[in-house]
């Protein structure tokens, strides 16, 4: 199960914040329809955009289960990440990351997808073009 999601997540949210193939579009509406969440966020909801500020809840929602995460405490705030993780490249690799999530006090704050970290700073390429 957890392959499907990666394969899912891979497939849906690479480079981008979308995933139109996790849920049916009318479960998005009507799950939406029951949730007491702003209208442009459950607009999203239903588009199947992920954006900046949306809960926890809400990103799980959409994307279901991570298979890794991470959570910590500074002075700053509770930080949690969300991973998803494809099968090994070559020997030499554990794993490659395929996108993760990045949530401060339960808020997503950024993301990151096929080598690319989104946050309210626009977007860094995080892909290595020295080889």
């Amino acid at each position: 199960m957890k392959k499907l999601l990666a394969v899912l997540l891979c497939l849906g949210l690479a480079g981008c914040a979308t995933t139109p193939g996790i849920m049916s579009d009318e479960f998005r509406k009507e799950l939406a329809a029951k949730k007491d969440w702003p209208q442009d966020t459950k607009q999203s909801f239903i588009d199947g955009k992920i954006k900046l500020g949306m809960t926890k809840e809400e990103v799980f929602f959409l994307v279901g289960s991570p298979l890794n995460w991470s959570k910590y405490t500074t002075k700053d705030g509770v930080f949690e990440t969300w991973s998803w993780w494809q099968p090994p490249v070559s020997q030499a690799m554990n794993s490659v990351l395929i996108t993760s999530f990045d949530f401060k006090d339960g808020v997503l704050v950024g993301y990151s997808g096929e080598g690319r970290y989104y946050d309210k700073n626009g977007t860094e390429d995080l892909r290595d073009y020295s080889k």
